[in-house]
């Protein structure tokens, strides 16, 4: 009998620690739309179209810094509101974060072996296998908060990284660009407009 008690306490414990932590992602939704928005902007936008529409060298001089400096404020914006306003500290909310820590990681070493390997940086392989990673971080983390929409959007994401496989630079840029859309934006907004209800 106290053993039934104590695997009912400890499911009871883990149900509200997931749900608590999910309280939190839809509040940390706006980190979805803040980085869903910079990386589409900077992908599509800044890059794909200047590829692919006749730009002056006036307007590309305009709009290259602008794709260092966008996601440097949301990673400004992202510490300020890991470390200010988000109060709630869960063990899977430090799990999530540490998926996302060990990915920023895989970023720096893949980059090292591809050019270790090819001699140089190959911005054509470097964008499917980064967003392979990615779309796996994304579906890891709809996992452990039992958010269908991000395990979704993950593997929409990871499929899109083998679709990218098979395309030119310029155009892996619009397939990834979509990528943030689906993964990024949308689930984004939908969580963080789940939380405002909540508020309501």
């Amino acid at each position: 009998m106290d053993n039934h008690d104590n695997q009912k306490e400890t499911f009871e414990l883990v149900r509200n620690m997931i749900a608590v932590s999910k309280a939190q992602m839809n509040q940390d939704g706006i980190l979805l739309i803040v980085w869903g928005w910079v990386l589409f902007v900077t992908n599509f936008i800044l890059n794909y179209l200047p590829g692919v529409m006749k730009v002056s060298n006036k307007t590309i001089w305009t709009i290259e810094p602008l794709t260092k400096i966008l996601p440097g404020i949301a990673a400004a914006y992202t510490l300020y509101y890991l470390f200010k306003k988000s109060k709630v500290r869960t063990f899977i909310g430090t799990t999530i974060k540490h998926i996302w820590i060990g990915l920023i990681i895989v970023y720096v070493l893949a980059n090292l072996i591809i050019s270790n390997v090819l001699g140089q940086v190959s911005f054509q392989l470097q964008h499917p296998l980064f967003m392979l990673v990615t779309g796996f971080a994304i579906a890891i983390t709809g996992s452990i908060i039992r958010t269908q929409m991000l395990v979704f959007g993950g593997f929409v994401f990871a499929l899109l990284a083998l679709l990218a496989s098979y395309f030119d630079l310029q155009t892996q840029l619009l397939i990834k660009s979509i990528g943030w859309l689906v993964a990024f934006i949308i689930p984004g907004h939908i969580l963080f407009a789940s939380r405002n209800k909540k508020d309501v």
